[in-house]
Formats: C-alpha cells, sequence, structure tokens
C-alpha cells in the first residue's frame, strides 16, 4: 500500500516544526474533489500552514467508491489515520452549489428548491448544507455525500468535524482579504471545472462555476463574462488560481484577450514554510482560504 500511496502522490510539503505526536493541537483540512486528495495541517497559535499534501483518486462513478479510495488512502497514510485532531474541516470541491439571499432560505424546503435550480441533490445519499458568506447576506447552498461524510465522522469520532464548500472558502477570503478594486476577475480551475469571481467594492457580483471540454470553452466562458459585466478585456486584471499554470495554452491564449493575467498568491494572514515554495503558490488556493474562515 505504501507504493500506492507514492503512486498517487502529486506533491508533498512538510515544515520543520511539523510534529505529529502534537496533532491534537493542529487543525486538518481535506479538499475532496472527484479525481484528488488535497490536505492541510495548520497550527492555529502560530497560524503556520505546517504540512500540505496531494493525491490522484481513482476514477470513481459513486459515493461509494469515493468513500472507499478516501478509507485506503487515510488508513495507510504516515499521520492521517490520527484519529485525535483539535478540528477536521472537509472542504468539498465541486460544481453543485447555489448562492442565494437569507431571505430566500428560510426553510429547508426553500434550500432544496434553490439548490435544485443549479443542480440535482438525491436526498437518499447527500444531505445539504448551508452557510452565511462573511458579514452578508448572502448564503451558499451545497450537497454533501451521506457515505463519505459518515465515514468522516465514524473514523474520527473524537474530533469536530466542519463542512465546507471551495466556493464558499474562496470568497469569504476575498470578500474579506484583498484590495477593494473594480475590473478584477478572479478565476479558480479544479480539473475541468473553472469559477470565476468578480466583485465589486468588496461584494460579489459574479460566481459561476463552468465546465471547459477545451480552449475555445475556457477563453469563451471569460469572454462571455467580461461581457455581461460590460467590461473591456483590455482593461481587466485576471488573477488565477488552482490546477493551472502559467505554461499552459489557455493561460497563454488568455494573455492575448484580457489586459493583464497573474498568477494568484497564497492567501495572507497564514505563514508557510520555504519548503512550500516549491510548488507553484496558486495552487490549492482554496484549501489554504479554509484555514482563515
Amino acid at each position: 500500500m505504501e507504493d500506492l500511496l507514492l503512486e498517487t502522490l502529486l506533491y508533498k510539503a512538510h515544515s520543520d516544526s511539523f510534529d505529529v505526536h502534537n496533532i491534537s493541537a493542529y487543525t486538518l483540512c481535506v479538499k475532496i474533489h472527484q479525481s484528488c486528495l488535497s490536505i492541510g495541517v495548520y497550527n492555529d497559535t502560530t497560524r503556520e500552514c505546517l504540512a500540505w499534501e496531494g493525491y490522484r483518486l481513482p476514477a470513481t462513478q459513486s459515493y461509494s467508491e469515493m468513500r472507499t479510495a478516501i478509507a485506503n488512502l487515510v488508513s495507510h497514510h504516515s499521520f492521517l489515520n490520527a484519529i485525535f485532531w483539535k478540528e477536521i474541516r472537509l472542504l468539498m470541491s465541486h460544481p453543485n452549489y447555489t448562492l442565494a439571499p437569507g431571505t430566500y432560505v428560510e426553510s429547508e424546503a426553500d434550500k432544496e428548491l434553490l439548490l435544485r435550480l443549479n443542480t440535482d441533490i438525491n436526498t437518499n445519499e447527500e444531505r445539504l448544507f448551508e452557510q452565511s458568506i462573511g458579514q452578508t447576506d448572502l448564503h451558499i447552498l451545497y450537497p454533501v455525500s451521506n457515505e463519505v461524510l459518515d465515514w468522516f465522522r465514524s473514523f474520527y469520532k473524537n474530533t469536530p468535524i466542519k463542512c465546507y464548500h471551495s466556493v464558499y472558502s474562496t470568497l469569504e477570503y476575498l470578500m474579506l482579504h484583498t484590495e477593494r478594486t473594480a475590473d478584477k476577475l478572479y478565476l479558480n480551475v479544479q480539473n475541468r471545472d473553472m469559477t470565476i469571481f468578480y466583485l465589486k467594492d468588496g461584494v460579489p457580483l459574479i460566481v459561476n462555476t463552468f465546465h471547459f471540454r477545451g480552449i475555445n470553452d475556457f477563453i469563451y466562458f471569460i469572454l462571455f463574462v467580461v461581457d455581461e459585466l460590460n467590461l473591456k478585456p483590455s482593461d481587466i486584471e485576471l488573477i488565477y488560481s488552482g490546477s493551472i499554470f502559467d505554461y499552459q495554452e489557455e493561460i497563454q491564449l488568455l494573455k492575448k484577450y484580457v489586459g493583464k493575467v497573474t498568477p494568484s498568491k497564497r492567501p495572507t494572514k497564514l505563514t508557510y514554510p520555504f519548503k512550500f515554495d516549491d510548488d507553484p503558490e496558486q495552487y490549492d488556493f482554496d484549501l489554504f482560504c479554509t484555514f482563515t474562515c
């Protein structure tokens, strides 16, 4: 099984101050995507990210298969199989969510109806989660697999577990910690899902997730949002994060249309060990944002 972990390992970096014997003082964040699993370990006292790892998951067609894949990885991992953490935060990275004003989500029936406008929810296999974002009346609704969540709660039964969505953590951070400048787009990419954020004076005006099949879709969706906002592409600054890199043809072509295109920096308010510098800063931006929620 150790060989399997090495074969699926995407990246790994640890701080020299990471002490596996002090797990009960650390917060663990696990980002779950259909294709990969990312983990981060955070010391609340020093505000330092202590460990960061990513693993490919086998192609899964059901929640049961996903739960099995995660359980196999956790049970054979060097420290994920420790059951006493200060807190565990599960970050759902999927395109199934709805944003709505709080006045629209006053009952469970309202929440389910609003979520179904954007995606299907199977109430036999999923449960609905809701959180308010920042100091606004904006709420996010999203489904979480019963089977996956129940497994985490059973395995880590002595640890408090909270659920978040990647759009929630990213948007919360952008609203609270970025400069309030107009004409700036934020793009987060996970596999073939791209989420575009546009904020003005700290208020989100656009938050949309698109599934793109290739470079033409990628460029089209960005220019579509720019056009909907009545902005000039040449005046826009676009900051991208996630699993996309400067050398990829999507970013190179985008630079021909958009005024300024740059990778994101890791969230401020946290400290990172120098070993993290071996990997691009924009990677797992939403994971690190979760530590600022």
